[in-house]
């Protein structure tokens, strides 16, 4: 039966630092602990997943607007390739790119957990080189057409563009939480 409260706090709390301390269930306490280490280190390999996921969907959005590798399943106009074609085929690859992995870890810093975000900055080189590899490739089989200097410059591009949203924007949305 539960004793009825008393109208003062200070009271109140004097009754439960009076109380005997009662330690939980050993598997409530094994859960619990589980479950706080899983949010305070995700698996990394989870949040790789998770980044693959944002990507696909940001890389399709971004596809839209910017074609890859010459290929856009949305149209054949050449979007702001053109206006990247300025600075010559090498600027144009390190553009695409970086728009096209730079978009999506932006996406990514923004969705992501604090914790998550933080398990991809530790890897972050490898995350981005992974992904890189898997977007010119993917890109590559549904009929993109590259040089091998183009190809090069638009793989840095995009390692570059994604290295610099992972460790850029992080910091500006904790500084939009703060304000």
């Amino acid at each position: 039966m539960k004793r009825p409260l008393n109208k003062n706090p200070l009271s109140d709390f004097i009754d439960f630092l009076k109380t005997s301390p009662k330690t939980p269930p050993d598997a409530l306490r094994e859960d619990l602990f589980a479950f706080v280490k899983e949010e305070l280190h995700p698996n990394s390999v989870k949040v790789f997943f998770k980044i693959l996921v944002v990507h696909l969907f940001s890389g399709a959005v971004t596809l839209s607007f910017c074609p890859q590798l010459g290929w856009s399943p949305y149209s054949q106009s050449m979007g702001i390739m053109e206006y990247f074609m300025a600075f010559g085929s090498v600027g144009c690859a390190l553009a695409c790119g970086s728009v096209f992995l730079g978009m999506s870890m932006a996406v990514a810093a923004f969705l992501l957990k604090r914790e998550e975000v933080r398990v991809v900055q530790e890897h972050k080189l490898g995350n981005i080189s992974i992904l890189a590899a898997i977007s010119y490739g993917a890109l590559m089989l549904v009929g993109g057409e590259s040089e091998l200097l183009y190809s090069v410059f638009w793989v840095i591009g995009g390692i570059a563009g994604g290295y610099l949203s992972l460790t850029f924007l992080p910091l500006l949305k904790t500084r939009l939480r703060h304000i």
